[in-house]
């Protein structure tokens, strides 16, 4: 065996040289000067119809930016108990404070039971509404926020205006 041919090392230096220059130009972080694109929805292109049978492009609308997630101390948030056990509303409230969804509107209940658990978020908060029901444990499932709020068993009270997700505690299926 003979020795290592010179210019192999060189070669083989200059390789390793280029990978650590690469290695630290992906790992420089951004001094801020520039923003970050937000992430969009793709959007689609369905044909027209000509009025001979033939089919021409159409153009396709720009795409929505997604805005970032909200925070769960920033979410509103009311835990409702429609499970027609007492205190349920009020312990689920407590445990998902200790995860950070700190602006709620004091839990109650429900006028009526109901079956199942639920997150409800309004429109635009689908991500949110996820989140929320990974946290709150499995067996809740993400529904639409209603057009018209559930009435609640506490005389006079109202779910606030300003309440962006339910967490509807229901019955065992």
């Amino acid at each position: 065996m003979g020795g290592a041919n010179p210019q192999m090392l060189k070669t083989v230096g200059l390789l390793l040289v280029a990978l650590i220059i690469g290695a630290v130009m992906l790992n420089v972080v951004d001094d801020g000067g520039t923003k970050a694109a937000k992430a969009t929805k793709p959007t689609t292109t369905v044909p027209k119809k000509k009025p001979n049978g033939g089919t021409e492009p159409t153009t396709s609308t720009a795409a929505k930016p997604i805005g970032p997630i909200t925070a769960p101390a920033k979410l509103q948030v009311m835990v409702l108990n429609g499970s027609g056990v007492s205190g349920v509303a009020a312990s689920e409230s407590t445990g998902i404070k200790k995860s950070g969804y700190t602006s709620q509107q004091k839990a109650d209940t429900l006028a009526t039971t109901r079956k199942g658990n639920a997150v409800q978020c309004k429109a635009g908060l689908e991500r949110e509404a996820k989140a929320l029901a990974k946290q709150v444990a499995n067996g809740f499932v993400v529904e639409t926020f209603p057009a018209t709020l559930p009435a609640l068993k506490t005389a006079g009270a109202k779910i606030s205006p300003t309440v962006q997700c339910l967490i509807i505690i229901g019955t065992k299926k």
